[in-house]
């Protein structure tokens, strides 16, 4: 088990994941039109080569991480590792005096300096794993995409034709959110303090269970419902309101041409095509307001002007213009595993503050009269030696040595 755990922990399979990702990404990101869009699609984060890679970089960080706790955990107990640096002395009172002087604690036979910061390493190892996880779960299971209400108008983000332009992950579900939004009321030029004149929505929210809730947009952050959260969108227009036979109201919107003329093409009930559109006096974005508006509606070829409750043709029946009114686009992402990659940028920032610590153990011990200190430090061994041969007494018999490899820099050799 630990010869399969040190392949997968092997520097140079790390290192040559770590550089696949980072030329894949690169093409993915600043090279969008190379061949690697047309094999994978749009989504190329997506795709199962970057999982995978991704997938093997996290079990390349996960068998570092189990053999750094074992290793931590040695340390942690007193254990001093074979990479120590060994300080000897007839003079117990004087090396302890010293040791302390260095920052370090304990009882008589094991002091540590910074003791919990032995876990720095292992932490930072562990918040890795964490982010990985985060991302992938991220970027297999997440949903995004955009929709459209009219002010008065309810749309059922589940329905066929509600939701365009979706970014669903590969494991994501089949169907966006089950959720019907109603704009209750928008504002196009709403100033909210600190920000330019901006869009700003309020909107009625049922969930799948029937849970209603009353939620205020604006361009300035999102609200989030049984996990997903509603962005306000910058595009926006007018909309033709009409009421069918039944009681039953179409918002029909348009799309904006230039900034004073919006149009928009449909198909009637029973078959045939017509064409609403509406000129502004003033440009719709104007906040002076558009001014007046002239609709006109286009039938078989007949183009004629309209005005609210006018009755109009509609295919096989007849419709009343009942109100023009504005239309906002909104967007909607489920993201869930952002909690796990916050929860991992929180463990990054703690194991750096725990790396400002050097930390390290010493083990005391006294044969025939000499006490012996055999220090291990994460870093710093080579101030520890030189700041002893300042302390030692004169005429005191001192011996200072390196027992195993040369304590090297941080990173190297340490739990």
């Amino acid at each position: 088990m630990n010869q399969l755990l040190r392949i997968f922990a092997s520097p140079r399979l790390t290192l040559g994941v770590l550089g696949f990702l980072v030329a894949y990404s690169g093409l993915a990101a600043w090279a969008p039109d190379t061949s690697l869009e047309r094999v994978f699609g749009p989504l190329p984060f997506s795709a199962v080569p970057f999982l995978a890679a991704v997938s093997l970089l996290f079990l390349c960080t996960l068998s570092c991480t189990w053999l750094r706790a074992g290793r931590v955990l040695s340390v942690w107990r007193g254990e001093v590792p074979n990479t120590h640096l060994e300080l000897s002395s007839v003079r117990p009172l004087s090396i302890k005096q010293f040791l302390r002087t260095q920052g370090f604690r304990g009882n008589d036979e094991i002091l540590w300096r910074h003791r919990p910061a032995l876990w720095a390493g292992w932490m930072l190892h562990l918040a890795l794993l964490v982010l990985m996880v985060g991302v992938v779960i991220q970027l297999a299971f997440h949903d995004g995409g955009a929709f459209e209400a009219a002010e008065g108008e309810t749309v059922s983000l589940a329905d066929p034709g509600i939701v365009f332009a979706r970014s669903p992950g590969a494991f994501a579900a089949d169907r966006p959110p089950d959720l019907r939004v109603r704009l209750v009321a928008f504002d196009a030029h709403r100033h909210q303090a600190g920000f330019a004149p901006d869009r700003r929505s309020r909107l009625l929210v049922e969930t799948a269970d029937g849970t209603a809730r009353d939620l205020v947009l604006d361009r300035a952050a999102g609200v989030t419902i049984e996990g997903t959260t509603l962005f306000q969108a910058m595009p926006t227009g007018v909309a033709v309101v009409v009421e069918l036979p039944g009681e039953d109201f179409r918002a029909i919107h348009l799309q904006t041409e230039d900034e004073r003329l919006a149009k928009a093409d449909i198909t009637l009930p029973g078959g045939g095509e017509a064409r609403f559109t509406v000129e502004a006096e003033r440009p719709f974005d104007d906040r002076r307001g558009s001014g007046g508006l002239t609709i006109h509606y286009e039938r078989d070829g007949f183009v004629t002007e309209i005005s609210k409750g006018e009755s109009l043709h509609f295919g096989n029946s007849r419709a009343i213009l009942v109100d023009l009114v504005r239309w906002s686009g909104f967007t909607y992402v489920r993201s869930p595993g952002i909690p796990a990659v916050f929860a991992g940028f929180v463990m990054v920032l703690a194991a750096c503050a725990l790396l400002t610590f050097p930390s390290g153990v010493v083990r005391l011990s006294t044969r025939e009269g000499t006490t012996t200190a055999k220090i291990w430090l994460n870093r710093g061994s080579a101030v520890v030696a030189a700041a002893w041969q300042q302390w030692r007494d004169e005429g005191t018999e001192v011996d200072v040595t390196n027992r195993g490899k040369r304590p090297s820099s941080y990173g190297e050799d340490s739990p």
